[in-house]
């Protein structure tokens, strides 16, 4: 079975512990890690605008030996116009190891993934931005030793991120609260525990 990283509600918390662990550590021994992924190439789709989520994956693949390729999603054409998605995806995993998307379609992207063709990672949909909770995440533990007992205050809009941090407090219990304007408040769903 492959795995995709669509949602952090879909990872348990020994999982990332262990993304986070595996983080710290490259973080500390850069070099260690510096051919961990060499010939692996990351193919990436960005059908919304992105400087910080396509610096950090481009950076982040060379800094651990991959390759990473940006691909047109007008060309691929996960539409099914010119091809099926399941198609496209088999064509793609004869080239490259992992598929990053980030658009406005949550939906495509779960569907791409439950094909079980190619790893996919959610760079971020209107849904959530699990890949930007992680690196906060990590920047948390960081900064507070005892990160267990921290109180989290959200203030602004209900959107992506608020909910990939919604999914990672259900995991943890994190103390968290949200401030954000009664009418966006009615028409979203809540989901703190």
């Amino acid at each position: 079975m492959i795995r995709n990283f669509i949602d952090i509600n879909n990872l348990k918390k020994k999982q990332i512990d262990e993304i986070i662990s595996i983080a710290k550590n490259i973080k500390k021994n850069p070099k260690k890690f510096s051919t961990i992924c060499k010939d692996k190439t990351l193919a990436m789709i960005f059908e919304k605008q992105s400087l910080r989520t396509r610096l950090s994956f481009n950076v982040g693949m060379q800094k651990i030996g991959g390759k990473s390729l940006e691909l047109n999603s007008d060309d691929i054409g996960f539409d099914n116009k010119r091809e099926t998605a399941h198609d496209v995806l088999n064509v793609l995993s004869q080239y490259v190891d992992c598929l990053m998307i980030r658009n406005n379609n949550h939906k495509q992207i779960v569907d791409l993934a439950k094909k079980n063709i190619l790893p996919i990672i959610n760079g971020l949909t209107e849904y959530s931005h699990p890949c930007q909770i992680l690196g906060d995440f990590l920047t948390i533990q960081e900064n507070f030793k005892n990160y267990k007992n921290i109180q989290i205050t959200w203030i602004g809009d209900f959107n992506n991120v608020l909910r990939s941090l919604i999914h990672l407090q259900n995991i943890y219990n994190i103390k968290l609260n949200v401030v954000i304007p009664k009418k966006i408040f009615k028409s979203n769903q809540i989901e703190i525990k």
